[in-house]
C-alpha cells in the first residue's frame, strides 16, 4: 500500500513526513479509522505537506551487503606443502574486495586480499592460494567490504606421503670422472623436491630445483658425477620434509681390456750405457700406464713419468729406456686400471 492511499483514508490529516505514515497506519488515536494494511511494509518514500497545502515526496535507499557464507573448498584436505597451492573455495557472498584469513594449527593467521591471493572471484566460488605447511585443523573465515565476516570454515591438512624411488637407469652405471644422466623412477615426486646422493665414500651431493630434469610424479633425471666405483645412495625429500627411504645402486668400474704389446721399432735395440728410445706398438694403452722392463740378470725397472712413457695412444707409445746388457729382456704395461698385458720377450744386441 502506498502512502498516499494511506492518506487519502485521512482527508482531515496534514502531518509532515515520517509522523503522517505512523498516524496514517495507526487505529483510533490517529481518526478512528481502520484502513487495511498489509502484512509487512517497507518505507522507502516520505509525504511533506507545505502550508499552501501542496506536497512533495521525498524517496530514500538503503543497500545492504550480504554476509558471505563458506560452505566447502577443493580439495577437501589438501595436503602438507612448503609451497603455495590452490584452493578452490565454493559458498556465496564473495566479493573481488574481500579479505580472507588462513588460521594455521599453531594459531597463526594469513590474512590474504587481491589478485595474488584469488585469481577469479565470482558470488559462489574463488580460487585461493595458499601456503598450508603445517598438519593438522586450519580455519577460514571470509570478510567483505563492510566489515561482516563469515562464520569460519574448518578443513584439515594432512601429512604429504613419503617418496617412493623403485630403481635407476642405468641399473648400474660405470665410473667415470665425467658427468652422466641418471634417469630415476619411482612415485610422488614434486618440482620443490630435492635429492641427496651419497657416494660410497659418504659424500653427499644435494641436488634441487633445475638440476632435476624432466621432472614428474613418476620419474626425474639428474646429471653426477660417478667417480669412484662402489655402493651410492639416493634419497628423494618431498616440499613437507618427508625423505623416502634410500635406494642403493652399484657403481661399476669401467671394462678396460688389459694392454697387449705386439712389437718394438727397433725390433732389436743395441745395448748401451745411456738411455734410448724404442717405439712400442700394441693394444689397449693409456696415458698414466706404467711400463716394466726386466734385463737379462732378472733386474727390473718399472718406468711411469711422461719423460719416459712419451706419446701415447691406445696403439702406441715411445719409451726412453736404459738397455745396458746384451740377451733377452721382457716388457710389461700395466694400464691405469691395473691390468697388465703378458710378457713381450725382445733382444739386445
Amino acid at each position: 500500500m502506498s502512502i498516499q492511499k494511506v492518506l487519502s483514508s485521512f482527508p482531515s490529516l496534514r502531518l509532515a513526513g515520517p509522523v503522517a505514515v505512523l498516524c496514517a497506519l495507526a487505529t483510533v488515536a490517529c481518526g478512528g479509522a481502520t484502513p487495511t494494511s498489509p502484512a509487512s511494509v517497507q518505507v522507502d518514500t516520505a509525504a511533506v505537506t507545505s502550508s499552501s497545502g501542496s506536497s512533495t515526496t521525498k524517496s530514500q535507499s538503503t543497500s545492504t551487503v550480504a554476509k558471505a557464507t563458506v560452505t566447502g573448498i577443493t580439495p577437501a584436505s589438501p595436503t602438507q606443502s612448503a609451497t603455495g597451492q590452490a584452493l578452490m573455495v565454493t559458498g556465496t557472498g564473495f566479493v573481488a574486495s574481500q579479505t580472507v584469513k588462513v588460521t594455521a594449527p599453531n594459531g597463526t593467521v594469513a590474512t590474504l586480499s587481491g589478485t595474488s591471493a584469488f585469481p577469479s572471484v565470482t558470488a559462489t566460488s574463488f580460487q585461493l592460494l595458499a601456503t598450508l605447511n603445517q598438519v593438522g585443523s586450519y580455519s577460514l573465515t571470509v570478510t567483505n567490504a563492510s566489515g561482516t565476516a563469515s562464520a569460519p570454515f574448518t578443513f584439515t591438512v594432512k601429512a604429504a606421503s613419503a617418496a617412493t624411488v623403485t630403481g635407476v637407469t642405468p641399473a648400474s652405471p660405470t665410473e667415470s670422472t665425467a658427468s652422466q644422466v641418471i634417469a630415476v623412477a619411482g612415485t610422488g615426486f614434486e618440482a620443490s623436491q630435492t635429492v641427496a646422493l651419497t657416494s660410497p665414500s659418504n659424500t653427499v651431493t644435494t641436488m634441487s630445483g633445475s638440476a632435476l630434469a624432466s621432472l614428474t610424479a613418476t620419474s626425474f633425471q639428474f646429471s653426477a658425477t660417478l667417480s669412484a666405483a662402489g655402493t651410492y645412495s639416493l634419497r628423494v625429500t618431498n616440499s613437507s620434509g618427508t625423505a623416502s627411504a634410500a635406494f642403493a645402486f652399484t657403481v661399476k668400474a669401467p671394462v678396460v681390456a688389459a694392454p697387449v704389446v705386439t712389437g718394438l721399432t727397433p725390433a732389436a735395440p743395441t745395448h748401451s750405457a745411456t738411455a734410448q728410445l724404442v717405439h712400442v706398438a700394441g693394444t689397449g694403452f693409456q696415458t698414466g700406464q706404467t711400463v716394466t722392463v726386466t734385463a737379462p740378470n732378472g733386474t727390473a725397472t718399472t718406468l711411469s713419468a711422461a719423460s719416459a712413457v712419451q706419446s701415447v695412444t691406445s696403439a702406441s707409445f715411445a719409451l726412453s729406456v736404459t738397455l745396458s746388457q746384451a740377451g733377452t729382456y721382457t716388457m710389461r704395461v700395466t694400464n691405469t686400471l691395473g691390468s697388465t698385458s703378458a710378457p713381450f720377450t725382445f733382444s739386445v744386441k
